[in-house]
């Protein structure tokens, strides 16, 4: 899977975790990367709902990559446990 083709602009902090994501999985590595944040003001959200919107947007985004590097985990959620589960 090629991570451009998904995002079509991605920034260099970007190209190291998946650098590290791959050579981990490579080596067979227990170290556990948790996506969390964001680099801007997007991370402010107008309600709860709306929070829930964009957290599940991000993993819907995610999940292949997930899927592909199970050591690669959502933050503040319980969305890793069974990634073929429906959410919401």
């Amino acid at each position: 899977m090629d991570f451009a083709n998904l995002t079509g602009n991605i920034t260099t902090p970007t190209y190291f975790v998946i650098g590290m994501l791959k050579e981990a999985k490579a080596l067979h590595s227990k170290l556990q990367f948790v996506s969390g944040g964001e680099l801007s003001l997007a991370y402010c959200s107008s309600s709860i709902s709306d929070l829930r919107r964009k957290i599940l947007e991000w993993f819907m985004f995610l999940k292949p990559w997930m899927m592909m590097y199970p050591n690669l985990h959502l933050a503040g959620t319980n969305y890793n446990s069974n990634l073929n589960e429906e959410i919401y």
